[in-house]
């Protein structure tokens, strides 16, 4: 970037415009980083035999029990979530505890080719959500952002379409951007 010798209109707008960027990419940097800490490669998976949204809580619950992400409780916990308000919304799901007591945090990925039937709705992506209490912090930093991305379907077509770990994480931040985050970057 350049800016002349003597600052006019344009400059400032120059220099303001490439401060947003630089915000935009040090929050895109934390926003991946917090992504690799909370989905490891072990709890992301393509997986189409999946039908429904009991199974794919079941089958999801036992990966985090497996990982140590949980207590025995969690599924019904998930379940009595559903209950009172299903969490699936356009192609996707984001089931959770009402409760912040899991013993790891975490976020366990399941993309479907198939459609995974979840209230009488068609679901390809479920992200569940287990957080310790002591952890509220990355919960906040994380929850918006990935509830705002998720918002657009053209995002949720692309991170169905993603096949592996990495490819997703990087989905994921290239769509992270001012809006998930606008009280923070000022025009």
């Amino acid at each position: 970037m350049q800016i002349g010798l003597f600052l006019n209109g344009i400059d400032i707008n120059s220099i303001r415009e490439k401060m947003v960027q630089i915000k935009i990419q040090k929050k895109q940097r934390h926003f991946e980083e917090n992504l690799r800490k909370l989905i490891v490669p072990e709890l992301f998976e393509i997986n189409n035999d999946i039908k429904n949204e009991v199974d794919a809580i079941h089958h999801m619950v036992k990966k985090l029990e497996a990982q140590h992400y949980v207590w025995e409780n969690f599924e019904a916990e998930i379940l009595e979530r559903e209950k009172m308000s299903s969490t699936a919304f356009n192609l996707f799901a984001i089931p959770h505890s009402m409760e912040m007591h899991a013993k790891k945090t975490g976020l366990s990925v399941l993309i479907s080719e198939n459609d995974i039937v979840w209230s009488n709705k068609p679901i390809q992506l479920v992200i569940m959500l287990c957080f310790k209490a002591n952890e509220r912090q990355i919960f906040n930093e994380i929850f918006d952002p990935i509830t705002i991305i998720l918002s657009d379907i053209n995002n949720i077509n692309k991170l169905i379409k993603c096949r592996e770990y990495n490819e997703f994480i990087e989905t994921m931040v290239s769509m992270y951007n001012w809006k998930c985050h606008p009280e923070n970057v000022q025009f």
